[in-house]
């Protein structure tokens, strides 16, 4: 009775993988289970999976690593850039945060089989730089691919500014200036964020502008997409 109530359960659970992973498009192959002790079982390293699947899914689904590719940077760069995103996502800090996120409790590596154990300290900021350099054509990209994807309308419908203070002085960046800081820091030098926005919220357009702007946004002349209005 009980090798037949374990049969039976076998295919249950079969089935049920089956039915869940069919809704998500996925075909899984035939289940092959074996019965596991949890209490005799022990985790040497445990990471995480979800949000880097998922995360993983929405980037080759907006085709952001074939951008990547397309505009000159190399394997080592894209993966860094990978990494540096899913970390935005999954656990916002730094870039050394995120570095210590991917080598010691994310399994993003080995999803993408690259290696984040043997990364350079200095890695993910120059990932950051790169990306930063490619930031109008990734955009334009991405842009286009979600206009197909989601069929939104090329309508802009919000052009916003938010700001950001820094700590220190910042006295080597020229962007840094004194203004009116929408988290009360007027004490401290800003950075002027600028959004191009459609009504799903989907941000078309993005500038970074030193911190006394005000007024209309400089991410107006960025909006100005061929098919947008």
């Amino acid at each position: 009775m009980e090798a037949r109530a374990k049969n039976l359960v076998e295919k249950l659970t079969d089935r049920e993988a089956q039915l869940v992973a069919k809704g998500f498009g996925i075909i899984l192959p035939k289940g092959d289970f074996e019965p596991v002790d949890v209490d005799q079982s022990e985790t040497v390293r445990g990471s995480s999976v979800g949000v880097e699947t998922v995360a993983l899914w929405a980037m080759q689904t907006l085709g952001l690593g074939d951008s990547l590719e397309r505009h000159g940077l190399n394997r080592v760069q894209r993966q860094a850039i990978i990494g540096s995103i899913v970390g935005w996502m999954a656990n916002p800090g730094s870039e050394r945060r995120t570095r210590t996120w991917l080598q010691k409790r994310s399994a993003l590596g080995e999803l993408i089989d690259f290696d984040y154990q043997q990364m350079g300290g200095n890695q993910l900021y120059r990932a950051s730089d790169a990306l930063v350099a490619q930031q109008e054509k990734n955009e334009a990209d991405l842009s286009q691919k979600a206009l197909t994807l989601f069929q939104f309308k090329p309508i802009v419908t919000l052009d916003d500014l938010t700001n950001t203070y820094f700590e220190g002085e910042a006295k080597g960046i020229p962007e840094a200036r004194r203004g009116h800081s929408k988290e009360q820091r007027n004490d401290r030098p800003l950075l002027t964020l600028a959004l191009v926005l459609d009504g799903s919220g989907w941000v078309w357009r993005s500038q970074v502008s030193a911190g006394n702007v005000a007024g209309a946004s400089p991410c107006l002349k960025c909006s100005r997409i061929s098919g947008f209005r």
